[in-house]
């Protein structure tokens, strides 16, 4: 049934304008719209009612392009110990460039700064500012820059156990503005439109990069994505876009823009990079693309190795020292100096443990801390070498604290080979560490723990008369 003719069925009014004769369509209540000419951003409100003599039907406005904004943020890294200089530059344009202008009409430009220092120090907890607000406008272009400056003292996280340094980039803004809805609404889904936006991130290094190229097109009816991420000689570049097509994501394609959203959030927009000092090459992976997931060959090897060392172990459980005075005599109880061995024999077990899950053996982020260097071989070789040798010795240590407590006849023997092999694996490998990285050095002081270990207890277990009324016992079948 048709509506009766009344003013209350339109809920604005605007102007059309005809110039040198273009139609030029004007919303005059638009504050602080920038703009000459017949260049003005127009909303897309669809239809209206030209109000002429005969006028009867709704005429269709033609589309008009919306804003765009283009963040470009930049670090320049002088050192890995030095603070990061992180500048952003902002550009609005079109119907963006508006809604900043009146953004910076109605609030402070203190409040402005304070309202961006806090959002980047959700980011990074050492953050300050280095520089006040740079605005710049050219309103009968209708283009707006933002200007902030700052210095991030926490850019870089460092790993002492691997001398690593990590950093981590994300586009937040990008993430922003991608609604999560689930998959199960039966009706459309208002988004952000007219929106466009770009994002730059640039990091420039003292170092050199050697990663090869990436890049991802997501598309779907309402959305469009892209992403860029390349490397020439000492700069990382990382490029996304990003644009709502339709203001509304429809029901039918909202189980495909979820899909496209996660991929978005857990492949493109995340960025993480590694740098040893001494390796020419920064290194890098991406969100979920390898480098935070687990080694599998790595918790398989070291399945193996267990199961390796289990059956070995039971074998030499069985094995009999030379004397036989374990058949005749009472040992003594463990006490005295002996007491010393043990407690040292736990704090190793617990030691070597912290140190296989803190240097991050299980994860692929440390197998390929040096891909796509020419230390990479070596590198992985020596990877590899201290990984076994820290599994057989863990369980080597687990198997001297059992001998220990049942007083076996085959406990000095065996003790004193585990804190020779112990001081001879720690100096071998702070030597090739030296040799293949300079700037590692060498670990003096796990050295000088070995060195007194063998120097006091294996003479001990050699020639102490309380060692040997101690353990005695043999193996019996």
């Amino acid at each position: 049934e048709a509506d009766l003719p009344s003013p209350f069925s339109f809920n604005h009014a605007i102007v059309l304008a005809h110039v040198n004769g273009k139609e030029v369509w004007i919303d005059p209540t638009i504050s602080y719209q920038g703009g000459k000419g017949a260049n003005f951003y127009f909303p897309d409100y669809g239809r209206a009612l030209v109000l002429t003599p005969g006028g009867a039907s709704l005429k269709a406005i033609p589309d008009m392009p919306g804003g765009d904004i283009n963040y470009t943020e930049q670090y320049d890294v002088t050192s890995m110990k030095n603070a990061v200089s992180f500048k952003v530059v902002t550009n609005y344009s079109g119907s963006s460039a508006d809604d900043m202008r009146m953004t910076l009409a109605t609030q402070s430009k203190a409040d402005l700064e304070k309202s961006y220092l806090e959002y980047y120090s959700k980011i990074y907890h050492q953050i300050a500012a280095t520089d006040t607000l740079m605005i710049s406008d050219d309103p009968d272009a209708n283009l707006l820059e933002i200007t902030e400056q700052y210095s991030v003292e926490d850019f870089f996280e460092y790993d002492s156990a691997t001398n690593k340094y990590s950093a981590s980039l994300y586009a937040y803004h990008i993430r922003n503005e991608l609604p999560q809805v689930g998959t199960k609404k039966v009706y459309p889904i208002a988004v952000n439109y007219p929106f466009s936006m770009h994002v730059n991130v640039l990091v420039n290094t003292p170092f050199e990069w050697d990663v090869a190229r990436k890049s991802e097109r997501i598309s779907g009816d309402a959305y469009t994505f892209a992403y860029d991420a390349s490397t020439h000689d000492r700069q990382l570049s990382l490029q996304y876009t990003f644009a709502f097509l339709k203001d509304h994501i429809a029901p039918g394609d909202i189980a495909k823009y979820e899909k496209d959203r996660k991929k978005m959030l857990d492949e493109c927009l995340a960025y993480s990079f590694t740098y040893v000092p001494g390796n020419k090459s920064g290194n890098y992976s991406l969100s979920n693309s390898g480098g935070d997931a687990p080694n599998f060959m790595a918790i398989l090897l070291a399945i193996v190795l267990i199961a390796g060392c289990t059956h070995i172990g039971m074998r030499l459980y069985k094995t009999r020292a030379e004397n036989e005075m374990g058949i005749y005599m009472q040992p003594l109880a463990i006490g005295g100096w002996l007491i010393l061995p043990l407690v040292g024999l736990f704090f190793s077990i617990i030691q070597r443990i912290y140190l296989i899950f803190s240097v991050g053996y299980f994860s692929n982020a440390v197998w390929q801390a040096y891909d796509g260097t020419k230390s990479v071989v070596p590198y992985k070789a020596l990877l590899e070498v201290e990984y076994i040798a820290n599994i057989i010795m863990l369980c080597y240590t687990i198997f001297c604290i059992i001998l220990y407590v049942k007083q076996r006849d085959i406990l000095p023997r065996l003790i004193k080979i585990l804190y020779m092999s112990s001081l001879i694996i720690v100096v071998s490998d702070s030597i090739f560490c030296y040799a293949l990285f300079p700037s590692v050095g060498a670990d003096y002081k796990e050295i000088l723990k070995s060195v007194m270990a063998a120097s006091i207890w294996v003479p001990y277990f050699s020639r102490a008369t309380r060692v040997k009324d101690t353990f005695i016992r043999r193996y019996i079948r």
